[in-house]
This record gives structure tokens, sequence and C-alpha cells, in this order.
């Protein structure tokens, strides 16, 4: 009878896949998910691979796949919601790993370069303290490293927002240029109104 064996196996962690292979050299093989392939790209489970030589005889081999545990990136922010510009905003760890411990954290503030982070970016766990010099949506980033050797990484977009904009012109003749006055920013601030003074001081709104 053929002798094979499936080698290949290698530590890997949840959600990802591994190649396994069996004996080369034999002219037909069968595992039991239906692939004839002499390697097979697979995740956790039980693999069965039957190698038939030339004259019709076979040799089965069986291996069990257990991925490693793959830990949880995540965070908080402080303010939640949203920041302004020139605040400090503080991003804090939460990630957690089922077994171990994480060892390694890389944070980058300003994962879709607008290039107005302080600091840009940092390596430990934290918790940061970060400052945003221009509006913008943000997109932070965080990858992290169990001591088993699995990351996960968490992207999260983060607004900062500057001051209320006031416009300094305001000419409403219909000529398609400054007719209407608009304060930009004024849809995060949940709480405003407007009151209009003629150049005599009289409340006309």
């Amino acid at each position: 009878a053929p002798a094979s064996e499936i080698s290949g196996v290698i530590p890997f962690c949840e959600g990802e896949t591994i190649t396994i292979s069996a004996t080369s050299g034999f002219p037909s093989y069968l595992w039991n998910n239906n692939d004839t392939s002499e390697m097979v790209t697979v995740g956790e489970g039980q693999y069965i691979v039957t190698v038939t030589d030339a004259i019709g005889c076979t040799d089965t081999d069986t291996v069990t796949l257990v991925a490693l545990s793959k830990p949880i990136a995540n965070f908080s922010i402080d303010p939640l919601d949203h920041g302004e510009t020139e605040q400090i905003i503080t991003f804090t760890d939460a990630s957690v790993a089922s077994t171990g411990s994480i060892v390694d954290w890389s944070w980058i503030f300003d994962y879709n370069l607008i290039g107005m982070a302080t600091p840009a970016l940092a390596l430990t766990q934290g918790p940061h303290e970060v400052v945003f010099d221009a509006q913008g949506t943000y997109n932070v980033w965080l990858d992290i490293l169990a001591d088993n050797g699995c990351r996960d990484t968490i992207v999260v977009d983060y607004l900062v927002i500057d001051d209320i904009i006031v416009p300094n012109v305001f000419t409403p003749n219909n000529d398609g240029m400054n007719d209407f006055l608009v304060f930009g920013n004024l849809e995060y601030q949940p709480s405003n109104h407007i009151t209009v003074f003629d150049r005599w001081g009289r409340n006309l709104l």
C-alpha cells in the first residue's frame, strides 16, 4: 500500500487559512472537501486525504486544524461624538485577548493623511492625547498583536470641526454670489439662534 502524510500544519489565527499538502507523486488525490489537488487551502476543521497509486492501491491520512485565538481591537474616544480643532482628544485602548495578552499596539491618528494630527502616530498602549489642527474626518487606526502572534485592526472615522464660520460678505441681490447668509459648522451646535440688529442697534430678528 502507498504511504501518504499531510504536511504544512503550522499555527494560524482565527479567520485565516493555511495551505496543507499530501505526499507528492501520486496520480490521484481526494480530500473530504472534494478537492482533488495535492495541496489545499483551508481553515479550521478536520481534513482527510486519500491518495491512489498507479495500480489502484490507496492510503488515507487525517489532520485536525485548530486556529489560535484572535484578539479584538477596540478603543474609546473622549469626547465621543466629535471634537474641535485645538482641543485635546483622548484615545484609550479597549482591546481584549481571549487567551494570553496583548503585547504590541500601533496607532495612527491620521490614517487618511489629512496631515494635521499631533502626534500622528504612537507605539504604546496609551491612553493618548491628540490635538487636531484642521477640520476634517480623520481615520484613526489601531493594530494590536497578541502574544500568540495573532493580530487585529480597527479603523474608526472621527469628526473634528472648527469654530463657527461667519461670512464677511452678504449681498442678497440674486446675482448668484453671496445671496444667502450661511454660517459654517452651525449644524454641530445643537442650541443656537440668530439675532439681527440694524446699524442703530435695533433688534430686527
